[in-house]
């Protein structure tokens, strides 16, 4: 017989499997570009690991791999990422907290 799943509760935090729906970013991040950036024209990638809560706000973000050097881009991708709603994850229906990643490009 399989394991009888755990009941889930508002809020809990939950991985993938059966029965989640991740959280969906509903609008990309607003980077505000750093002028030393701009200068020196600087784009790539820049990777955020986020938690998104129930209400679909970001609660915890940590630059997974970013551009690095000063140019200040990754933690201008980190501010906007932070800043960013998501539709919250759901488990059978119901609200909860859910790593993710987000990826951004960024360009001058």
């Amino acid at each position: 017989a399989a394991p009888a799943e755990e009941p889930v509760a508002r809020g809990d935090l939950v991985g993938p499997g059966p029965g989640v729906v991740e959280p969906v970013l509903i609008a990309p991040p607003r980077v505000t570009y750093p002028p030393i950036a701009r200068q020196q024209r600087l784009s790539g990638r820049v990777v955020v690991l986020v938690l998104v809560n129930e209400n679909g706000r970001v609660t915890e973000a940590r630059v997974q791999s970013g551009i690095g050097g000063r140019s200040g881009l990754d933690g201008s991708v980190l501010e906007a990422v932070r800043g960013s709603r998501f539709r919250a994850a759901t488990k059978n229906g119901i609200p909860v907290k859910m790593w993710r990643t987000v990826v951004v490009d960024v360009r001058p």
